[in-house]
């Protein structure tokens, strides 16, 4: 049976082959996406509707385009939903609230 090597921890396991894991499938499109962004890229485009919500927020919170996003990724993880979700309830209600008044 293959053994890890000794770690720093000092101490060997016994390893088999079946619990080692799988290797990840490196496909030509997902390295191509991969090495399409970097840090020194900008942001990738986000949909309409995250922009108009974003623009909604910065309006009503007084805050900047990335705290925009950032409350909307909050709101996306504390409610479990995707954050295109969540800008289409932000659009539809102040849709909704314009209407009204």
């Amino acid at each position: 049976m293959p053994r890890a090597p000794v770690g720093s921890y000092g101490a060997e396991e016994p390893v088999t082959v079946g619990t080692l894991p799988a290797p990840t499938p490196q496909t030509p499109e997902a390295l191509g996406a991969m090495s399409t962004f970097s840090a020194a890229d900008p942001a990738p485009a986000f949909s309409p509707v995250v922009e108009v919500a974003k623009g909604i927020l910065m309006q009503l919170q007084g805050c900047n385009a990335d705290e925009a996003f950032q409350l909307l990724r909050a709101a996306s993880h504390r409610d479990d939903r995707r954050v295109g979700d969540v800008a289409q309830t932000i659009v539809d209600t102040a849709e909704r609230r314009a209407r009204a008044s």
